[in-house]
């Protein structure tokens, strides 16, 4: 027998299938008023069937026939689950490659920008030499001291073959040879400036391609995932009321118990973490780097341009425009579930205004890539430090290996970085802050946006075993 369309399965894809009842915290994942997008193109193949109202009815007959269905059902929360947690952890690692890309795009237009900026100079010195050879010239036509020929040769298009013309530097003194020399020294400066402001600029439009593939794999996977999260929800409503039938209990209490029992899994996997952490050595930065992301702002390069050549005195060094960083408006704090240590521990680093930055932006808006005043979770704890004059690596597993100092999670202090999602090389696609009692401050999802929670309950994404300390 089988259920309505409705009820019949329980939607799974590679990303996940979400029979829990949250994300992250208590039962539910998406505020009342989110309204997800789901990409057409995500087909999610059917698994096995929720049970109908008939084998529920079937199982009651007999205490054993009950026990299985139950068991049956279970399983299928479970299995929901554990899928739910490689959807959480598929869309926060595309979530981060995006601020990644991001972050080199930035980086490849400010040297694209740069190289053009010197490239413009160069080619204005150039004009401005061509324009003196041209009047000298003119002059040495008019004083006869050369023949016809050398004017029309300036005049054309390749000046720098007039200026192999052995006759007509042997006729111009010293000073009309260092006009020359500049003329000829400033034309190639320019064409070789040129040339890697083009490779530059070809550079920044590969990242800026790279960037938008990111964005748009990471708005698919979070849309994939919010649109089973929906359907799970409803689909764990109707297991949590079939549960309650077979035990002959309510949905409310069958459901806290589960909730329960998911928490207490939950927890008991951090304290694990917790205690493993205590008698192991520190660990130190991955000798690939890493994976390509400890510097500040770093990224695996994008077709990187080409070393422009050293230019010649006579065109004169440009320093680019230095931007101003952005001051995000302060948006009023709200109160947290719980209240951080009131005295944090001696640095530094003026960690109390580092993390009341942090708090102040509690219930703000996740934004992909965003600094301020939308934050993702390594631009929030980038724009928190900058805050107290302190420059940090701007992406999450720069950040955490950039701090000179790591310390087992066991003695996690208020203020310090926690990394998660480690993907077996060192690095991370999430990082909160710590503010003690097992709670942090961080920038989640677009869903939740900035908030505090337990780190236990970050449903995908497993802490690592070190914090970093500024």
């Amino acid at each position: 027998m089988r259920s309505s369309s409705a009820t019949k399965r329980v939607l799974t894809n590679t990303l996940a299938i979400s029979a829990a009842a949250a994300l992250a915290l208590g039962s539910a994942v998406l505020p009342a008023n989110a309204q997800p997008s789901v990409l057409p193109q995500a087909v999610l193949p059917s698994a096995p069937d929720i049970p109908s109202d008939q084998d529920i009815a079937n199982a009651k007959q007999s205490e054993s026939a009950t026990s299985n269905e139950v068991s049956k059902i279970e399983t299928i929360i479970e299995a929901a689950s554990q899928n739910l947690q490689s959807a959480v952890s598929t869309a926060t690692r595309a979530n981060d490659n995006y601020s990644d890309a991001l972050v080199a795009l930035q980086e490849y237009q400010a040297k694209s920008d740069a190289a053009q900026a010197k490239a413009e100079l160069a080619s204005k010195a150039s004009e401005k030499a061509r324009t003196q050879v041209g009047q000298l010239a003119g002059e040495i036509y008019k004083s006869g001291g050369v023949g016809t020929s050398l004017p029309s040769l300036l005049t054309g298009s390749n000046t720098t073959d007039a200026l192999y013309q052995a006759t007509t530097l042997k006729a111009i003194g010293d000073n009309r040879a260092k006009i020359f020399d500049a003329a000829q020294s400033t034309a190639a400066t320019a064409s070789s400036l040129n040339d890697a402001a083009a490779a530059s600029k070809k550079a920044a439009d590969d990242a800026a391609k790279a960037a938008a593939e990111a964005k748009t794999t990471a708005e698919s996977a979070y849309n994939a995932q919010n649109a089973i999260l929906i359907q799970n929800q409803h689909e764990r409503g109707v297991l949590v009321g079939q549960l309650a039938t077979l035990k002959n209990t309510t949905a409310a209490l069958e459901d806290q118990r589960l909730t329960g029992l998911e928490q207490q899994r939950r927890q008991a996997q951090y304290d694990a973490a917790v205690a493993a952490s205590k008698n192991q050595p520190v660990p130190q930065q991955p000798g690939n780097g890493g994976g390509g992301n400890t510097g500040p702002g770093t990224t695996t390069p994008v077709n990187p341009p080409v070393n422009p050549p050293v230019v010649p005195p006579v065109v004169p060094p440009v320093t680019p425009p230095v931007t101003p960083p952005v001051v995000p408006p302060v948006v009023p704090p709200v109160t947290p579930p719980v209240t951080p240590p009131v005295t944090p521990p001696t640095s530094g680093v003026n960690i109390a205004g580092m993390v009341a930055f942090m708090m102040s932006k509690v219930g703000g808006a996740y934004v992909w890539g965003g600094t301020g005043p939308g934050y993702d979770c390594s631009g929030l704890i980038w724009a928190a430090f900058r805050s107290v004059g302190v420059n940090i690596p701007r992406v999450s597993t720069a950040q955490f290996w950039g701090a000179p100092t790591r310390v087992p999670l066991a003695q996690a202090q208020y203020g310090d970085i926690l990394a998660f999602n480690n993907d077996g090389a060192g690095n991370f696609s999430h990082v909160g802050v710590y503010i003690g009692n097992g709670m942090i401050v961080n920038a989640l999802n677009p869903s939740q946006g900035i908030m505090v929670n337990r780190i236990s309950d970050l449903i995908g994404l497993p802490v690592y075993g070190y914090a970093a300390r500024y």
